[in-house]
């Protein structure tokens, strides 16, 4: 259990540092924030270095076990200051008795043997492991102090595991599987924010131009339509990652930014695909209650520490179509540290009509660490194509130009997307279309004594009074 310790019986009153591995204050963070919201936090490579800095610094505190301050002749000053019980430091036991599957176990595992230094040891220490389908999540191997040229090796592992640690994610199902699960026809889709009408004969035009070039890869640059882009935004085209769809630059912003154990603030009720890049990265992941059905952009800020990385604010939110108002981002944006990147997700801004309403875009020159997402899945209609894309500074472009796969947008969804930037009327009346008819869903619920959540988006939210799987199929 995780207990704070220093050299005197009460904690000092103005601690300069709080020392501990990243996880045990990761742990930790709750009762941190309560009882030394003010104190640095610094994280070292175990917590029994944080206990010997504390023994050689008595402004300095440390998170560890109360048997290392035994063992330094320190002062346990609060025990059991975990957040949640079950993060604890677990041992295992390797033997010949099987046990039972608990839950999600993790734990460290530190792997040593004869002959550490010759070539093939690593491979048989952990052989036994993989025969048995354990989990290899991290190796590393660090110098033995016993004797040269033998290495004591670092495994991080996660036993029983029968579901996958990342759910997938679950889109609605294609109308062809519907039709034959339930025998019916005329169905009408509505589970994915699509733009139900069908693409403008120009883009229409601009996809038939290309399917003669399918069997060559695409311009890995996208410069045609990045050019078209950066004079539509007003920005340079050094500002423009293209990606397969919105989702693949929000997962290229956790690859770039984010490291395994460093935090990634997000609101409850906010697109499953944050959680879903965060958790695959081995994240932090945050979570903050939600206001209203939308983003507390307190509460997130509140949950922005030393070891945030990044924050996803999508405006509109999907799936309960709440919005922020230009005020509320700018102040959200203004309190945060620098070394905290921001995302603010538009993939709906075109069908935004309210007046408050940001365009994330024009604030990037005040926001350096701002990245803006957008698609054209949604009003566009080319959702199948699968291309977004993302706006930020010119450093942070290169850098998720660096991480993008080669080729990540194909030749007919870049043909799609040009055509379609320049279909002004087709934006137009797929805006109207959908305001209009939000109002006559809105007017059914009232008449069916049904609830929702008022929304900016194509899509709304409603409590249909009963459980929403069965519903949801």
């Amino acid at each position: 259990r995780h207990a704070l310790i220093g050299q005197h019986s009460e904690v000092p009153h103005q601690p300069t540092t709080v020392k501990a591995h990243p996880q045990a204050l990761a742990q930790c963070r709750n009762w941190l924030d309560q009882n030394l919201p003010d104190v640095e936090r610094i994280t070292v490579n175990s917590n029994a270095a944080a206990v010997e800095d504390v023994a050689k610094d008595p402004n300095c505190v440390a998170i560890a076990s109360a048997d290392a301050a035994d063992h330094y002749g320190l002062m346990t000053l609060h025990n059991n200051i975990e957040d949640y019980a079950g993060n604890t430091t677990r041992f295992l036991i390797l033997g010949h008795q099987e046990t039972t599957p608990s839950e999600n176990d993790k734990t460290s595992l530190v792997l040593s043997g004869k002959g550490r230094d010759a070539p093939g040891s690593l491979q048989r220490l952990l052989a036994p492991l993989a025969d048995h389908k354990i989990n290899m999540t991290r190796i590393e191997s660090r110098p033995s102090r016993t004797g040269l040229w033998q290495y004591v090796f670092f495994l991080d592992i996660e036993g029983h595991q029968d579901e996958p640690v990342v759910e997938p994610y679950q889109p609605g199902k294609p109308v062809e599987e519907l039709e034959r699960e339930l025998g019916i026809t005329d169905i009408v889709k509505l589970a994915s924010n699509e733009n139900p009408r069908s693409p403008s004969a120009t883009v229409q035009r601009a996809i038939a131009s290309v399917v003669s070039e399918i069997s060559r890869y695409p311009d890995g640059s996208g410069f045609r339509l990045k050019q078209k882009l950066s004079n539509s935004l007003k920005v340079k085209s050094t500002n423009l990652t293209l990606g397969n769809g919105s989702n693949d630059v929000l997962e290229l912003v956790v690859r770039s930014f984010v490291q395994p154990g460093e935090g990634v603030v997000i609101s409850a009720h906010a697109f499953a695909v944050y959680v879903l890049s965060a958790s695959a990265a081995g994240a932090d992941l945050h979570i903050t209650p939600a206001r209203d059905w939308g983003h507390n952009l307190e509460a997130m800020r509140e949950a922005v520490d030393g070891a945030t990385r990044a924050v996803f604010v999508a405006n509109p939110n999907n799936p309960t179509g709440t919005w922020v108002t230009s005020r509320q981002l700018c102040e959200f944006l203004d309190s945060l540290p620098t070394h905290v990147i921001a995302v603010v997700d538009e993939a709906y801004f075109e069908y935004v009509e309210e007046e408050e309403y940001p365009d994330a875009v024009a604030l990037l020159d005040d926001y350096p660490n701002l990245i803006v997402t957008r698609t054209f899945s949604k009003i566009y209609g080319l959702a199948s194509l699968r291309i977004g894309y993302a706006i930020a500074s010119e450093s942070i472009t290169d850098i998720l130009n660096r991480v993008r796969h080669p080729f990540n947008v194909n030749t007919i969804a870049l043909a799609a997307a040009l055509a379609a930037l320049d279909d002004e009327e087709f934006v137009r009346t797929s805006r109207q279309l959908n305001r209009e008819q939000m109002a006559v869903l809105c007017l059914g619920f009232e008449q069916l004594g049904l609830s929702w959540i008022p929304s900016v988006g194509n899509f709304v939210t409603v409590d249909v009074g009963q459980p929403a799987m069965p519903v949801f199929v």
